[in-house]
């Protein structure tokens, strides 16, 4: 990720847009930590930042009005938090010259947000939440020796979702 930018804006703060999908333990955390991150870095929101946090209320057409908001705005940064905010963030910002760092994303490269190598695909990159997958498999495996069949609840209409089941259908047969 390049952030191109030569001198700190005219009033002196950088403005960070966030959009977070929802309100989730796990979500909050992750604002936490980026807010508690920047604060370590020397960054305090009202003193050289200026933090703009919008909850999308568990609905992606927020997500892409809240993005496109932050691009009105003029924003230096969008910090998207989860994969529907971050999509949005990123498709919204792809005539913008605005950087997206995204978090909670379980699978990136489904998502169209890295490449298969991990790469970037434009001005976005992030962390992923992955979940380990095999890890699981051998800890159901040490605590139910005899079962032949799992169940796994998952969303259909969420990529992560998809692309993780897709991982335990590939390595259950191992255990």
């Amino acid at each position: 990720l390049h952030i191109k930018y030569s001198t700190i804006p005219k009033n002196g703060k950088i403005k960070i847009g966030i959009i977070q999908l929802v309100e989730h333990t796990a979500l909050d955390a992750n604002y936490k930590g980026f807010v508690d991150g920047l604060a370590e870095a020397g960054y305090e929101n009202g003193k050289n930042i200026s933090i703009d946090y919008q909850n999308a209320q568990n609905e992606q057409a927020n997500c892409a009005t809240i993005a496109q908001k932050f691009i009105n705005d003029q924003d230096d940064l969008i910090f998207a938090i989860a994969t529907p905010a971050a999509m949005s963030a990123y498709n919204s910002t792809m005539s913008a010259d605005i950087p997206v760092i995204y978090t909670a994303i379980s699978d990136p490269v489904a998502a169209g947000l890295a490449e298969e190598d991990g790469t970037p695909v434009g001005n976005i990159t992030g962390t992923s939440d992955a979940l380990p997958v095999e890890e699981q498999l051998k800890t159901i495996r040490a605590m139910l020796p005899d079962a032949e069949k799992i169940g796994i609840l998952y969303t259909t209409s969420e990529t992560n979702s998809e692309s993780t089941i897709a991982t335990y259908k590939e390595l259950a047969g191992t255990y």
